[in-house]
């Protein structure tokens, strides 16, 4: 029998085995230590892009940290 695994921002709820839907664990280092998240697929995207203010890069297909903005002077 499987476990279960509720996302931690939508609550939607999935099997922890390979039947479910895909779902995540994100660790995230912070000012007040070690937090860990279950995230669902769409939830994880909201994450790297609302959270952690990442962005998609189509060369790498994946999410990675913003490129830093030059100040003009």
């Amino acid at each position: 029998m499987s476990e279960w695994i509720k996302c931690d921002r939508c609550n939607k709820i999935t099997q922890a085995d390979s039947s479910g839907d895909k779902r995540y664990e994100i660790g995230v280092d912070g000012f007040d230590g070690y937090s860990k998240f279950h995230l669902c697929e769409r939830c994880l995207r909201l994450f790297y892009s609302d959270f952690l203010e990442w962005e998609w890069n189509d060369n790498e297909s994946q999410y990675v940290p913003q490129a830093e903005r030059k100040v003009e002077e």
